[in-house]
């Protein structure tokens, strides 16, 4: 039986990368589903461009949006894509094959996405290989995360199919982009630190970070991506360091309210 494939996108303020997303999607979806967090650029009437339905909610975290996103869709095959993700010819012809007859048992596809960074396409640094089940049916599959880092879970054994070709990650367009998304992203991690009352020493804000570039530039192969390489790979050291010293001083501040209130009582 041929599958009918519903394609599934979580939007916010995504004006630059939509249009591309969706041009692409429509060569394998049977549907397109958007759930906007109240996007106040243009992403709404670009999606209004496309056969797309379109729902809008607040926003509840990235695993809660897609759930929600995945029940909004027609179809029990979901391919869950990013707004900034574009499918490559040849991942829109594996796709086209894999719904050709659906599989006898629980199977999900894996795509492998080529990030693009500030017009340089990035093939080492630490960011690719970067493997990501997309394709699943979400009788037996859902998405799990408190935070970020969210990710596909199974309710019964499932076979991985790796889809041929490349998803293209178009990650930021500018450096102030890159500081933008760091800066988000390691307040979210923050707040994940916190609630699993992680240890913090002088390994996590010196040692880690230097291991991160380290492991980046040397171990992965950043220095063969040249200069885009080497400040994707000062990012992600950043990155790492930022994390830990927001910790420190979420740690702080939290002991310092401590101390207070039991100097009160």
């Amino acid at each position: 039986m041929v599958i009918k494939l519903s394609v599934v996108i979580i939007t916010y303020n995504e004006e630059k990368n939509i249009a591309r997303t969706l041009r692409a999607a429509t060569s394998v979806a049977d549907e397109i589903v958007v759930l906007d967090s109240y996007s106040t650029d243009n992403t709404a009437n670009i999606c209004a461009s496309f056969n797309v339905c379109f729902f809008q909610q607040p926003w509840k975290g990235y695993a809660n949006a897609k759930n929600y996103a995945n029940m909004l869709a027609s179809y029990d095959w979901i391919l869950s894509l990013d707004a900034d993700e574009e499918l490559s010819s040849e991942l829109i012809a594996s796709i086209q094959a894999f719904k050709q007859r659906e599989p006898t048992v629980p199977t999900v596809g894996i795509i492998t996405r080529l990030p693009n960074y500030c017009g340089f396409w990035i093939r080492y640094s630490g960011w690719n290989p970067d493997k990501k089940v997309r394709l699943f049916n979400r009788k037996w599959a859902f998405w799990q995360g408190e935070y970020i880092h969210e990710k596909v879970c199974y309710q019964v054994p499932v076979k991985e199919v790796h889809l041929h070709g490349f998803c293209y990650h178009y990650t930021v367009h500018t450096l102030e982009e890159h500081m933008e998304a760091i800066n988000k992203f390691s307040s979210l991690q923050v707040q994940e630190l916190a609630d699993r009352s992680a240890p913090l020493n002088c390994y996590h804000l010196i040692i880690k970070p230097l291991a991160e570039f380290i492991r980046s530039y040397i171990v992965k192969g950043g220095f063969r991506d040249g200069w885009p390489g080497f400040i994707v790979c000062s990012f992600n050291a950043f990155s790492k360091f930022l994390k830990y010293a927001k910790y420190w001083l979420h740690k702080r501040t939290q002991n310092r309210l401590k101390k207070k209130i039991s100097l009160e009582d």
